[in-house]
């Protein structure tokens, strides 16, 4: 009996993790070496403040990335940064940033959190149609005026495109019994900035799982089309 014990408990020792041993991740692409394709001085500086703030070494450890008025103007390079999935270049203040161009992130196949508020040259957003996996997407006073590259979305959760200059809703039109899992949706807050004027809501006839449409000061006559959205709990048309 005692034999098989200390087989038991030599057994049990050897599962157990030694605690010196540092582990390497799947990806040993280092942060300096994926730095190497980023042109951007703004951009640079972010990635590397936030790595050196939790001394991260590779790219595997970048997947929050907060960017927000770094004056970036080029976004060159970020899609070597393939793990991100919470990420805010939005503006807040000076430095801005003040890029039109967000092909490169159409690499970053595990993005679910984009934020890109108050970005003044931003107009198109194509370069999002690749991406399946966002969840929360904000683009709010910025100047868009098409939303191609919103097809397509089944985890889409949250979505704000306030005050931009849109009128079409089309890209968000999905057939009957689609998955969707768009739960609240932000078009204008009423305010007298820029904002969109859209007034054919039937695009969204068919989001079954929507619980929160604002969509003030806008061009709205008719609601029909949000006659089964039966789990809409808050519904927001003033000034219409």
């Amino acid at each position: 009996l005692s034999a098989t014990l200390m087989l038991l408990l030599a057994a049990c020792s050897k599962s157990e993790p030694d605690s010196n041993v540092v582990t390497t991740p799947e990806d040993t692409t280092t942060i300096v070496e994926a730095l190497a394709g980023v042109n951007d001085q703004g951009l640079k500086d972010c990635i590397t403040s936030n790595a050196a703030e939790f001394e991260f070494r590779f790219i595997i450890d970048i997947v929050n990335l907060n960017c927000v008025s770094k004056g970036i103007l080029d976004l060159t390079g970020i899609e070597a940064f393939i793990y991100i999935t919470d990420l805010d270049l939005s503006n807040g203040g000076q430095p801005y940033n003040d890029f039109s161009d967000i092909s490169p992130l159409s690499n970053l196949g595990n993005l679910e959190v984009l934020k890109l508020n108050y970005l003044r040259q931003l107009v198109n957003i194509e370069a999002l149609s690749s991406l399946d996996t966002i969840r929360d997407f904000s683009i709010r006073n910025s100047r868009l005026t098409s939303i191609v590259g919103l097809e397509n979305k089944p985890r889409l959760e949250i979505l704000d495109l306030s005050e931009n200059g849109i009128n079409d809703l089309s890209p968000l039109a999905i057939s009957s019994g689609s998955q969707t899992s768009l739960r609240q949706l932000r078009l204008a807050d009423g305010c007298d900035c820029n904002s969109n004027t859209i007034s054919d809501l039937s695009a969204l006839a068919n989001h079954v799982n929507l619980e929160s449409l604002v969509n003030n000061s806008s061009a709205v006559t008719d609601i029909s089309a949000l006659a089964n959205l039966t789990k809409m709990i808050d519904l927001s048309l003033r000034y219409n």
